[in-house]
């Protein structure tokens, strides 16, 4: 069965330093496999510490494994309201390691966390930057910070095949929305979810896709046992692959303030 990487812990009986078992269906077709945990880092989940960290580029990933990375917010206004107001999105990204595993083959995984954020306010309500002695920095909090806040994280394994590639493997995504100004409405929730591309274990992977459509403002949900890794090549290609998600908003104002509206799409990918 698939490892599941939940949102507050990495799920495992492991203790660093001595031996278990896991099972990747894919991998080892349901083979159990020795492992030692040689690093295991406790997650952070508080969303003004990792809005912190993200607005100061903090990652666990190195500068390659960055630029595979394809986060990005897009806000796009409701043509039918030619008074529309205008809206801003800036967006953030930060990483964390969660776990390291060593197999008795020499193999090695390496579970993480990728969590982007964007908020969307208007251009009057954009936060200005100082500087102090870190140098220039946003000063605003994720949970003081006006207007509409989407924010994300996928949870996913870098494993290798027999050869040694590496590849991707999602295990669940959380994430939700929030709003400080109480004159926006949210409505039309949803989340796609994705791995697709070249694997080892399949060949052209383009059907491992599933769309969840969230009744509240938060969610979390986890991916299929059933999906196989795909190589980590980082681009949409027939030998590359893309993998994580994307949530998608309504933001409107309420009829007493203006009748503008907007779509807020978040993507945290893998892939380009």
């Amino acid at each position: 069965m698939k490892r599941l990487v939940s949102t507050i812990l990495s799920v495992g009986l492991a203790v660093s330093g001595l031996l278990a078992t896991d099972t990747h269906a894919a991998t080892e077709q349901f083979k159990e496999k020795k492992y030692r945990v040689v690093e295991k880092n406790k997650e952070v989940t508080d969303l003004n510490i990792l809005f912190e960290n993200a607005k100061r580029g903090k990652s666990d990933l190195n500068e390659k494994q960055l630029q595979k990375l394809a986060s990005k917010a897009e806000l796009k206004a409701d043509d039918k309201e030619p008074n529309s107001l205008n809206l801003n999105v800036e967006t953030f990204e930060t990483s964390q390691l969660l776990e390291t595993r060593e197999y008795e083959d020499g193999s090695v995984e390496k579970d993480y966390a990728i969590t982007t954020f964007a908020i969307a306010n208007e251009p009057t309500n954009t936060l200005s930057t100082v500087s102090d002695e870190g140098g220039s920095q946003n000063r605003y909090k994720w949970d003081s910070t006006l207007g509409v806040k989407a924010y994300s994280t996928v949870y996913y394994s870098i494993v290798s095949d027999p050869r040694g590639s590496k590849h991707w493997d999602i295990t669940s995504v959380s994430g939700g929305w929030q709003i400080e100004d109480n004159t926006y409405i949210l409505s039309g929730m949803k989340v796609v979810i994705g791995q697709n591309g070249w694997s080892y274990w399949g060949g052209i992977v383009t059907a491992q896709s599933v769309t969840k459509y969230p009744s509240s403002r938060t969610y979390s949900y986890t991916a299929p046992s059933s999906w196989v890794p795909v190589v980590a090549s980082g681009s949409f290609t027939p030998t590359g692959s893309g993998v994580g998600m994307n949530s998608t908003v309504t933001i409107k104002r309420d009829s007493a303030h203006n009748t503008s509206s907007w779509t807020l799409s978040l993507t945290n990918n893998l892939g380009s």
